[in-house]
């Protein structure tokens, strides 16, 4: 049975809408299109679906072949705004490799443009030599995976850890042969980062993509520093950050990661749609 959703529509945000499949895991790829369709949501990012991240194995499962997906998208005014994987640039995985080659092809026939993979390097403060070297491998490996199987989709990088520092973030960028397109964290950057949103959007925008938002505040007592918390009930500018957004006029993805699958304490994602209206967010 399909769920019921509250009857409230979302105003004009910075750049495309989309949220991520965080906050709603257990839903089908439809239910996640409906949600975002009632909501006048312009993408879905897919992380999980139908109560997984291996979204390889729940895409093949429904649709059986890229081809299918394709036609089940045919006329839907919502697009899939990116598949997420799972590797790490920084001492990637060897299984993490397989499935973002298994993902480009999923990604290639519904004309997604960008492949999520994290950055990596969860206890390292600092961007050293070998650190960058080896990421730099990691970005080089897919380049050519890419020309030999003839992939148009790409890559973002998104600052989860070692990159959330932008001093970091932009070292890289300057350092790899081919363009590198971030997905930038902007609460990570908020909660941990010695640099401000500003500050950030000013050196790191030219690469910048895709940008995750959320709510909540400062909390060193939990391994992430931060609890979070309803949209506008927290301690972040998410205000400030659409201003700024639309001011310097941001078009690309803007994408509210609504963290449920990893902290299912939290209020579910309707909730969270439906308080950040009744605040004014949006």
């Amino acid at each position: 049975m399909m769920r019921q959703f509250s009857e409230m529509t979302i105003r004009e945000l910075p750049g495309q809408c989309c949220f991520s499949t965080l906050g709603c895991p257990k839903y089908s790829l439809e239910e996640a299109l409906s949600l975002a369709e009632h909501w006048g949501f312009e993408g879905v990012e897919l992380r999980a679906l139908d109560g997984t991240i291996d979204l390889v194995e729940a895409l093949s499962r429904r649709f059986g072949e890229p081809g299918k997906l394709a036609e089940a998208m045919q006329g839907r005014a919502v697009r899939i705004a990116a598949l997420d994987a799972s590797l790490h640039v920084r001492r990637p995985k060897p299984e993490d490799r397989e499935e973002l080659l298994a993902l480009a092809g999923w990604a290639d026939a519904l004309g997604v443009e960008r492949l999520r993979v994290f950055d990596g390097g969860r206890n390292e403060t600092a961007l050293s030599e070998e650190a960058r070297d080896d990421m730099l491998s990691t970005l080089d490996w897919w380049q050519q995976e890419r020309r030999k199987r003839g992939f148009r989709c790409d890559l973002m990088v998104e600052t989860h850890w070692i990159l959330t520092n932008p001093e970091c973030c932009l070292e890289l960028a300057r350092a790899a042969s081919m363009p590198v397109a971030i997905l930038w964290d902007s609460f990570h950057t908020w909660a941990h980062a010695p640099v401000s949103l500003g500050d950030t959007w000013a050196m790191l925008n030219p690469y910048i993509c895709h940008i995750h938002f959320r709510d909540g505040y400062r909390d060193e007592s939990k391994p992430e520093g931060a609890t979070y918390t309803l949209p506008g009930q927290g301690d972040y500018p998410l205000e400030a950050l659409f201003t700024l957004l639309k001011k310097s006029g941001y078009s690309n993805w803007f994408s509210l990661e609504w963290e449920w699958l990893w902290h299912p304490e939290l209020p579910s994602l309707e909730e969270a749609l439906v308080t950040g209206r009744q605040r004014g967010l949006w």
